[in-house]
């Protein structure tokens, strides 16, 4: 990373010209309560979850990424 592709990257920000991307771990979208915490699977399954105006959320998010040497 770079000072010139950190200001490149903003520009692109301001500009709405960001692509987003997700990766998950493979095509299963799910909601699944384990205990007393959700594991959301899938873009569509976490819009529908926070747009839950039922209950209070807080949303962490993990990615697990395997090092390949």
């Amino acid at each position: 990373m770079t000072y010139d592709n950190l200001l490149e990257f903003l520009g692109h920000h301001k500009r709405g010209k960001l692509r987003r991307h997700l990766k998950v771990e493979d095509e299963t979208e799910d909601i699944t309560l384990n205990g007393t915490i959700y594991d959301i699977k899938g873009d569509n399954k976490l819009k529908e979850f926070i747009n839950n105006k039922n209950m209070d959320i807080v949303v962490l998010y993990y990615a697990h990424f395997e090092h390949h040497s």
